[in-house]
């Protein structure tokens, strides 16, 4: 037999060659869950025992659902006659929200979550909130926080979701997904520090894609600017391993440690020296490196008999120029955030001279910074200098984009 609570239950016992009715009934259980349990019936002369279902919950006829859906026009009581199954699970392990999440189905899933479980995780470990991150669904991804699921359950690399958004959208970066996940209560600093089953935080992993404004973002965020790896490896490290002059001198003037030293007793300056990197040696000197300092093997950039080397100890450094091609990526990108906003690109464009190209930068910027594309076709022009760019930002009284210029690396 199979009864929910609260319904009348009606039993003919056949006893003794009589009938008997019973009809009672079935009280309110104390189960959250469907459960199997024996009705006993006992007397001076009957003691029968009958195993039932009962169900935790009344069941609405998929009639009653689409009537309240052409009543109200609310699609989600569409739903409704389904709601048990959203825990059931295909071949592969996937509940029907990770399958919305893989194919960024961001409008099933939030019908979906009006009975969730976002916090499940399928065959390999991955919950929802994983798979909408690595589809690159910034909805999907907003509409499993919204309903509770965490950032902290890790999947079978033991990524946490802040790593997942590293490793996944590292090729196509996704503001909005890591904001989100950045912004929800529950996302700490010990999170961002966490390492990876590689060994690597969010941190070094932002750093090795040579990805600048996610490591802004992550700094932002309070991720630990001197995280060691699983070698004993700061971001530091991996920004001079890269050889990316900006990253590198975009961390030292957040704080990072020029003098670290990993488990074996590389330092940044030790790695300079065998990658030839002159230009990222000279850096981390004026930002602090002691050229003379032993590792732990006792060894220290000093010691080198490289004539560059010695020079670059001694103070040498590459002389200054102005050509707008040596206008470094980071000062670029930081101009754009300055110059997008309002469209006070187009004023700096008109100063510069390109006023002709106003239109056509505005049809390509649907997806670009319209001050980067600007920049880019300054370049082709003669007489292009970094020079003319800080005149024509002075004119404008951009200020802080002026001082940008100023500041900027020179290599």
């Amino acid at each position: 037999l199979s009864t929910k609570r609260s319904s009348i239950l009606s039993i003919i016992i056949y006893f003794h060659e009589w009938f008997q009715l019973f009809t009672f009934t079935v009280p309110t259980l104390p189960f959250t869950q469907d459960r199997s349990v024996q009705l006993t019936l006992r007397s001076q002369a009957l003691h029968i025992s009958i195993p039932f279902t009962y169900r935790t919950s009344s069941s609405t006829s998929r009639f009653e659902c689409l009537a309240e859906f052409a009543a109200t026009g609310e699609i989600s009581s569409l739903i409704v006659p389904f709601a048990g199954h959203i825990g059931e699970r295909d071949g592969e392990g996937n509940t029907v929200l990770h399958i919305s999440a893989k194919n960024s189905q961001s409008f099933a899933l939030k019908l979906l979550l009006s009975a969730p479980l976002p916090r499940v995780t399928n065959g390999v470990l991955i919950t929802a909130l994983h798979c909408a991150v690595r589809a690159g669904d910034p909805d999907s991804v907003h509409y499993l926080l919204s309903h509770g699921s965490g950032t902290r359950v890790l999947d079978n690399h033991k990524n946490s979701v802040t790593n997942l958004v590293i490793h996944y959208l590292a090729d196509a970066y996704n503001e909005a997904i890591f904001k989100e996940i950045l912004e929800t209560p529950g996302s700490s600093e010990n999170e961002l520090d966490a390492l990876n089953e590689e060994g690597f935080s969010a941190l070094h992993l932002a750093v090795r894609r040579l990805k600048l404004s996610l490591i802004e973002l992550l700094l932002e965020a309070g991720a630990s600017i001197n995280a060691k790896d699983s070698a004993g490896r700061s971001p530091l490290f991996h920004a001079v391993n890269m050889n990316d002059v900006e990253i590198v001198q975009f961390l030292l003037g957040k704080g990072a440690d020029p003098n670290v030293e990993d488990d074996s007793g590389e330092t940044p300056l030790l790695l300079c020296m065998k990658t030839a990197n002159y230009a990222i040696m000279g850096l981390l000197i004026d930002a602090g490196a002691d050229p003379n300092r032993k590792n732990r093997n006792g060894n220290s950039l000093s010691d080198s008999d490289d004539a560059t080397v010695q020079r670059i100890i001694a103070g040498e450094r590459r002389s200054i120029t102005d050509d707008i091609s040596c206008l470094d990526y980071l000062t670029r990108l930081r101009l754009s955030k300055l110059m997008d906003e309002n469209s006070k690109w187009q004023q700096l464009a008109a100063e510069l001279g390109c006023s002709h190209m106003i239109e056509l930068i505005s049809i390509c910027s649907d997806d670009s910074s319209p001050t980067m594309i600007l920049l880019d076709q300054f370049e082709q022009m003669p007489e292009a200098k970094i020079s003319r760019v800080r005149s024509a930002l002075h004119t404008l009284r951009e200020e802080e984009s002026v001082k940008l210029i100023d500041d900027r690396f020179i290599y």
